[in-house]
């Protein structure tokens, strides 16, 4: 197959794209401001300022996780995150005979990262507005709880999970999903 695109081609492909950005744009814009009104408005920004807290929450468990298990896995070497994974490995430890589902450190780090990634994606899927973002973010929320029934433990953690639960419902509030729309490219 012979693909030969001249600068002419190019930046026909470019702007197409760039118009198909900007009427997703125009779109968004016009639907989540459409008739809302002040409150709406408001309702609207502190829902978006809650999903992005939420984001930003999922990238720094995607960092710990990742970092935790490049240590494990001797990919990198720092000393903090050594001790880190030393006093993981200590709770694991100390839990071995309560673990209905025993974890390996490489393990722990790597639900972790599963953790954080699923909250990133979730998150990501709310501020578009689709429904799917609050599915995922409903597994995230389940993949926590299930930490607690795994070990067995109740400790302070358990009010970021309980403050999450109330953020997802005061978020579908805020910010509830749009039906499905169709893309036109007229």
């Amino acid at each position: 197959m012979n693909c030969n695109l001249n600068g002419s081609s190019l930046s026909n492909v470019y702007r197409t794209f760039r118009n198909m950005k900007q009427y997703a744009i125009d779109a968004t814009m016009k639907t989540e401001t459409k008739g809302l009104g002040v409150v709406g408005n408001v309702k609207n920004i502190v829902g978006l300022i809650t999903t992005l807290l939420l984001l930003g929450y999922g990238l720094i468990r995607i960092g710990v996780g990742g970092a935790l298990l490049a240590q494990t896995l001797q990919i990198i070497d720092f000393p903090d995150l050594a001790q880190a994974n030393l006093e993981v490995e200590q709770f694991i430890d100390a839990r071995v005979g309560q673990q209905l589902i025993p974890f390996s450190l490489p393990g722990y780090s790597t639900y972790i990262l599963v953790m954080g990634t699923l909250l990133s994606i979730g998150a990501m899927g709310t501020i578009v507005r689709r429904n799917w973002g609050f599915t995922v973010l409903w597994i995230y929320i389940a993949m926590h709880a299930a930490l607690f029934v795994n070990y067995q433990e109740i400790n302070p953690k358990l009010m970021v999970l309980a403050l999450q639960v109330i953020l997802l419902f005061v978020m579908k509030y805020l910010r509830p999903p749009h039906p499905r729309q169709s893309l036109s490219l007229n």
